[in-house]
């Protein structure tokens, strides 16, 4: 399972990297925040719930937050909670996204 975590990092992260590297016009920010959020994902099953949370407010920091972002960071509170729960990190980062109307 390790092997399947970790390149679920590397894809996300070569994700992130193709959209960070789009120039101007052709950006595709959701698709950006997506890949983020999946980069969050994998970070947080490979219990690293710091990491995760700091890619997570990446991808929320665009000023527009479409559902399917919106929808993919309630899935990764509910995988932060399922994973690392009790974590006072994890529980700060609920109220986050819930102030942002997540």
């Amino acid at each position: 399972m390790p092997r399947i975590k970790e390149r679920a990092r590397t894809a996300a992260t070569e994700a992130i990297a193709h959209y960070q590297a789009t120039p101007g016009p052709t950006r595709a920010p959701t698709r950006l925040a997506i890949a983020q959020l999946h980069l969050a994902t994998a970070q947080t099953a490979l219990g690293e719930p710091e990491a995760a949370i700091a890619t997570a407010r990446q991808a929320l920091t665009g000023d527009r937050t479409v559902q399917s972002v919106r929808g993919r960071a309630r899935e990764l509170d509910a995988h932060l909670h399922r994973h690392h729960p009790g974590l006072r990190l994890v529980r700060d980062f609920t109220e986050e996204i819930r102030a942002l109307g997540v």
